[in-house]
């Protein structure tokens, strides 16, 4: 059969679907990445998928697109005042994600070699963009171990979920012991939501703008613009910092002054195809590598992640005891690292689901998202793009 534009895009979506499916019924124990890419890795190994049908379904170009975007988009979500609230939690999760950067990075650099302990660094608490700039920028001189990050991708929610789901639910019952002493109408969802938006904030530059002119070629021509501008400033002074960590900077500057909205991309009618795209490059990605090559690069995926998990638990213990927090809240917003949005919001909705009373549920969902969401907005999407902007340099 001659595999069109259209049967490969058809047999992708196809795919995609039926891993989401599966994933939603499983509540996310098993992770929709890693059920997506065994799909595709028994589709490549029994020869029912041709290893070029991603390119010719036209999803690299998008994935391309994607994590170009993501990056400006994950600056501009980057709020000072909910880090400035919670600053207790934004501590915690920066420390961490410096301690696996050190111990991962340079620590088991012996155990599992540097190339695989530098790439794992950056990419175990990062999302879907961090991935592909890893592999993109691996790919190069080091193409045997390009599939790596995806690896890491594939796999972050099957170890961390289960611990997630086991410390929300511990602290929704504590929540629910506290609810009668709170009133839930004075907690304020705008922060949580990473808009950033309050009632003593200024009116910005892009709220001039009307509404109606806000399209898709609106949002994604104005990131595009800045991608296009951070790119040029680039080359012109050939600055040693890497260009997607210029790109996230750019990102939050512009956000900063008020020229582009926060959360563009979730505004644009485009998040889920993009997202499409990253899942298209992590497929292609699989495709050029022999079965032998991925379960060869189970292994120390497997060592990084115990030791990650590890790490994080003993460093919520500590700080649970120096902040005198619930050891619970900072193990779930801990693990979350490895997590990320859109399924903490899932999390913690699943955590709460058990309660009957209306508002003491939607409390205990208020009071949750923040630990969840200072770690996305924090490491997911900030300090794993800049850690692995560095890493990739030593490798």
């Amino acid at each position: 059969m001659n595999w069109s534009f259209e049967i490969s895009f058809l047999v992708f979506l196809i795919i995609v679907f039926l891993s989401q499916g599966i994933a939603t019924r499983l509540r996310s124990l098993i992770p929709m990445p890693l059920i997506l890419g065994i799909f595709s890795i028994l589709g490549f190994w029994t020869g029912v998928l041709p290893r070029d049908f991603i390119e010719k379904s036209n999803m690299i170009v998008v994935g391309t697109i994607a994590y170009n975007l993501l990056v400006i988009n994950g600056g501009t979500m980057v709020n000072i005042g909910f880090i400035k609230r919670y600053w207790k939690n934004s501590i915690i999760c920066v420390v961490s994600a410096l301690v696996i950067w050190i111990v991962i990075g340079l620590g088991m650099q012996g155990i599992i070699g540097r190339e695989i302990a530098l790439l794992s660094s950056g990419t175990l608490m990062g999302g879907g963009a961090t991935c592909a700039i890893a592999s993109y920028m691996v790919m190069g001189n080091k193409p045997e171990i390009a599939v790596y990050p995806w690896i890491i991708f594939m796999f972050q929610g099957l170890f961390a979920i289960p611990i997630i789901n086991w410390a929300l639910k511990k602290e929704a019952m504590i929540l629910l012991k506290n609810f009668s002493n709170d009133n839930p109408s004075k907690i304020v969802m705008r922060d949580l939501n990473f808009k950033g938006e309050g009632p003593n904030n200024k009116t910005k530059i892009c709220d001039r703008i009307p509404k109606d002119y806000k399209t898709t070629a609106y949002y994604l021509g104005l990131i595009m613009l800045i991608n296009l501008a951070n790119k040029l400033v680039n080359i012109k002074f050939n600055l040693i910092i890497n260009q997607n960590a210029t790109a996230l900077l750019a990102g939050f500057f512009v956000s900063q002054i008020g020229l582009i909205d926060v959360g563009p991309l979730h505004k644009s009618d485009s998040f889920g195809l993009l997202l499409l795209g990253l899942m298209g490059l992590m497929i292609n990605t699989l495709a050029r590598n022999p079965i032998g090559n991925i379960i060869r690069l189970l292994k120390p995926m497997l060592l990084v992640f115990i030791v990650s998990i590890i790490i994080l638990l003993i460093l919520s213990f500590i700080f649970s005891r120096l902040y005198r927090l619930s050891i619970y809240g900072v193990i779930a917003m801990n693990l979350n690292c490895l997590v990320g949005f859109p399924v903490n919001r899932l999390l913690v909705k699943n955590s709460a689901s058990a309660v009957e009373l209306d508002e003491a549920r939607t409390y205990i969902e208020d009071k949750l998202l923040p630990l969840l969401n200072i770690g996305t907005i924090l490491i997911v999407n900030t300090i794993s793009i800049i850690i692995i902007s560095v890493t990739v340099n030593f490798i």
